[in-house]
Parts: C-alpha cells; sequence; structure tokens
C-alpha cells in the first residue's frame, strides 16, 4: 500500500516548512551529524539500537537546516515496500529543488539502496537515512560506495545523562580530570540512564520500558526483519546467556551445548545481537587470527540492559560494562588481554585499563596490569576505582587510578591519557 500525498506531507510538521516539537537537549552527534551535511555533498546512514534518539536527533538537524528538507518514517508495515519509498520521493523531490530528505528506518525496506542512489546520481535530493540495525542500512549501502557518510549512536551516555537529567556539567578532557568535581549519580545512570526517554521514570517502569519496548522488539521484531531466525526464543536464550556472562570470557561450545543448537548457530545469533548493538564480543589482543583463536569476552551494550535483565547483579561487572560502553562510544571497540598464564587486562585502548570498582586496592590489584606495562613496553595505565583518585609511580610505571564516575563523565578522549 503506497501512503497517499496528504498521508506524506502530514507525517510531519517539516514537510510543511514548519517546526517538529522536540526536545532541546541535543546529544552530542548533532554537531557532527552538521559538520558532514555542511561540509560535504554526500548522504547520511545514521545508525543505532532502538531509543537512542535517531529519530529525535535527525528531528532536531532538519529544524535547524536552512534548505528546504523533508521527513519520513517506514515504521508502519503498510509503507515498508519499494512503491512506497518510490513515491514518497516523488513527493518530496516534486515539492522543493535538490531538498535534504530524512528517511526513518529505510533499512526495512528491500532494495532501497539502488533507489536512493538512482536519485543522488542525477541530482534530484540529497538523504539521511536511518536505521536499528547496521545491517538493514549495510544492505543497502553498498549502491552508495563513495556516496555516504555513516554515524552510530551509542546508548545515553553519563556525561549526557548529567547534563540532560540534571543540568550538570561533566569533565571536557582527560586532562582536566584531577581538577574537577563530578558528583556520583552512578546508582540512577545503572538503572536508567542509558536511554533518554527513561532517565525520569522510576526504576521499575524504567526496566520494564527497555525490557519490553527495547529488547524484545529487536530480538522479535528487528533481527528477524533482517535475518532469518528459525528459533527466536534461541535467539533471546543467547542474549540472556550474553547478560548473565557480561565480562567473562564466553565458550561459543558451552553456549551452544547450554542452549541446544550448533556452535554455528550460536556464532550467527552473536553476530546478530550485536549488529542490532545490543551485546558484543570483545577480541584478545594479537594478531587477526589470533584474535579468532582465542577466547573472546562478552559485553551487554549499556548498564541498564544490565540492571534490566541479569538474575545475578554485580557492582564489579555493571562497572565494568558502564567502561566498555564508554569506550565503545568513542568509536572504536576496546580489546583485552589475556595471557597463557591467565594473567589479564580488562581493556586494551590506547592504553590498558584495569577496572577495580572497590573500597581499597592492593598492590596484588595491579600486578596484571604493571605485569602488562612492562611485557609491551608501555609507561601509562589508568585503573578505574570506586572512589580513589591519585596518580602513583611505580618504577618508570605511572598508574592514574580514576572513580568510575570521573572517568564515566568525561567528554572526549582528547589527552588520554596526558
Amino acid at each position: 500500500m503506497e501512503p497517499t500525498k496528504k498521508e506524506i506531507i502530514e507525517a510531519s510538521p517539516i514537510n510543511s516548512g514548519e517546526r517538529e516539537d522536540v526536545p532541546l537537549f541535543k546529544r552530542s552527534y548533532y554537531e557532527e551529524v552538521l559538520r558532514i551535511l555542511n561540509k560535504t555533498n554526500l548522504n547520511l546512514s545514521i545508525t543505532g539500537m532502538r531509543r537512542v534518539g535517531k529519530t529525535t536527533l535527525v528531528k532536531q538537524v532538519l529544524n535547524e537546516w536552512k534548505g528546504k528538507a523533508f521527513y519520513f518514517s517506514f515504521d508502519e508495515v503498510r509503507y515498508q515496500n519499494y512503491d512506497s519509498l518510490k513515491r514518497v520521493i516523488d513527493v518530496f523531490v516534486n515539492e522543493a529543488e535538490k531538498p535534504l530528505i530524512a528517511l526513518d528506518e529505510v533499512g526495512k525496506i528491500k532494495n532501497w539502496g539502488g533507489l536512493i542512489k538512482r536519485y543522488y546520481d542525477q541530482g534530484k535530493a540529497r538523504f539521511i537515512l536511518t536505521g536499528s540495525s547496521s545491517l538493514s542500512i549495510s544492505k543497502g549501502k553498498e549502491s552508495l560506495a563513495g556516496r555516504m557518510f555513516e554515524v552510530n549512536l551509542s546508548p545515553f551516555q553519563y556525561n549526557e545523562f548529567l547534563r540532560f537529567g540534571f543540568n550538570e556539567s561533566p569533565v571536557p578532557t582527560f586532562s582536566e580530570i584531577f581538577k574537577r568535581k563530578v558528583k556520583n549519580r552512578l546508582e540512577e545512570f545503572f538503572s536508567k540512564g542509558s536511554f533518554p526517554e527513561v532517565v525520569h521514570m522510576d526504576d521499575d517502569l524504567a526496566r520494564k520500558y527497555i525490557r519490553e519496548s527495547v529488547i524484545s522488539k529487536v530480538i522479535f521484531e528487528d533481527i528477524p526483519e533482517v535475518f532469518r531466525i528459525e528459533y527466536r526464543s534461541k535467539l533471546y536464550d543467547v542474549f540472556g546467556y550474553m547478560v548473565e556472562y557480561s565480562s567473562n570470557l564466553v565458550y561459543e561450545s558451552n553456549l551452544a551445548e547450554l542452549i541446544g543448537i550448533n556452535k554455528t548457530t550460536v556464532k550467527e545469533y552473536i553476530f546478530y545481537l550485536e549488529k542490532a548493538f545490543i551485546s558484543y564480543l570483545i577480541y584478545n589482543e594479537g594478531s587477526f587470527a589470533k584474535k579468532l583463536r582465542k577466547t573472546k569476552k562478552a559485553y551487554v551494550a549499556c548498564p541498564a540492559i544490565y540492571k534490566s535483565f541479569t538474575s545475578t547483579y554485580s557492582e564489579g561487572v555493571i562497572a565494568e560494562i558502564s567502561v566498555f560502553d564508554k569506550l565503545l562510544s568513542s568509536g572504536s571497540k576496546p580489546l583485552f588481554y589475556r595471557d597463557a598464564q591467565k594473567r589479564e587486562v580488562d581493556f586494551i585502548f590506547n592504553v590498558p585499563i584495569e577496572v577495580k570498582f572497590q573500597k581499597h586496592i592492593t598492590r596484588a590489584d595491579l600486578k596484571n596490569i604493571l605485569y602488562y606495562l612492562n611485557r609491551k613496553n608501555k609507561t601509562r595505565g589508568i585503573v578505574i576505582t570506586k572512589d580513589y583518585l591519585d596518580e602513583r609511580n611505580f618504577k618508570d610505571k605511572t598508574l592514574f587510578f580514576i572513580p568510575l564516575h570521573l572517568f564515566l563523565s568525561l567528554d572526549s578522549f582528547k589527552y588520554f591519557p596526558p
């Protein structure tokens, strides 16, 4: 079924030259998106987990766009077809010359990439494309090679949580971390800090929202729209395993036996969960071949998901997930270190990072990160603590002890470490 012209125009006030009613608060991605649109003539894809603010971001950008802009969402099943997409674009290109057209959840439509390419190559329009699965976008973006920038929205970060929920200032860069005082709001952040819409909910409502409006829809609707899933309940079980074993080593053969599916299917399901941005595997530091052979570690995407699903809540685990989420939001996935003697460092991200979310830290707690620094001939590392802030030297090695709430409040990893 194709939408009528009236339905297309009425899909957003933007289509009539008016403004969308959107929150005043803007995520850090807002400036990045505007910069890409203003400095290039390319299209832009915006991906990210459900409910992290993709649609709000797009509408905020369109509200301020100087040229003619349009918006349409393909979230409704009846419009998720090629003819509807063509109809929407035709209406918009006939309304204005070379407009900026935002197509929300365009990844739900088969073969969308070739159609977008045709309009773009003919100079008829430029596009912002969004999707809740990176593969729903990547299946079409092959047609747009060299014609599109990509931006991935992470879950709401602690520094944004402070600004949005409490109008408090975070730490601008690592070089300022010993000079700034930031209120510790970790308990609130752990429960409802990862999604803008739940920040002001009570804990029970936030947990219900995350379980039903985010994760269940991703597993039972979004992923099956892109991939053939034979056992959706088994996919949910794999996700549950990733929750309970977050920050731990993952053995795919053990998981396959536990859930009752073969190892190949387990690997596929883990891959789908990562492409939907809800859980991840990270690799042991080393060559690509070694990474594939060695054991991997599991992480759910953010602390609020962990807290909403786990039956074995651990402060240490949620602290480690929070650090993983922060590092991932910078644009690259961290590694970890583990050798044959089981010496392990939680994250390798330019520098080694060890999470010790506890009141007292002994020399024994530091032996692995100091061993790593010596073995790799590096001079600096970071230890994430509960409340201990200091800089200490160990012969020619320097460790920065940073409380978790200060580390998460960083706006930028510039000068990281100083």
